[in-house]
């Protein structure tokens, strides 16, 4: 079969035989043209997996930053938010500490993070705690 095309730019069919590995170029341009639709699934599949490990990328930041935070929350409750000066952010100077969790009598079992507790409503239940609120 021979395909004629005109106005094919030498410099273009010789890149379409080396991408091809065709020897002419009426073969690679039939080469190109049969791989074309598998090419645009395996973009558009492409593009999809992008999106969803942005997404997974994105979830695993927040993860991190709250962590951070968390890390932060705990080394002020223990006077030791000195410690990684370098490596943790300051906190800001509005917030407030959380109550120390020893008592007279040791450790207060109520300021221990409860099971399945998230570490936000575990500091807000500590910071009521300090105010003698329950």
């Amino acid at each position: 079969m021979l395909i004629k095309i005109p106005n094919a730019d030498d410099k273009f069919v010789d890149s379409l035989k080396r991408a091809t590995g065709c020897a002419t170029g009426s073969k690679a341009y039939e080469k190109a043209a049969a791989e074309y639709a598998f090419q645009v699934k395996t973009i558009d599949w492409q593009e999809r997996e992008i999106a969803r490990l942005q997404e997974q990328i994105a979830v695993r930041d927040q993860l991190i930053r709250g962590a951070r935070e968390a890390a932060v929350c705990l080394l002020e409750a223990c006077g030791q938010g000195d410690l990684f000066s370098d490596s943790v952010p300051e906190s800001s100077t509005t917030r407030r500490r959380p109550v120390p969790a020893g008592g007279e009598l040791g450790t207060n079992f109520q300021a221990s993070p409860q099971v399945g507790e998230s570490m936000d409503h575990f500091l807000a239940r500590l910071g009521r705690q300090g105010r003698g609120d329950s």
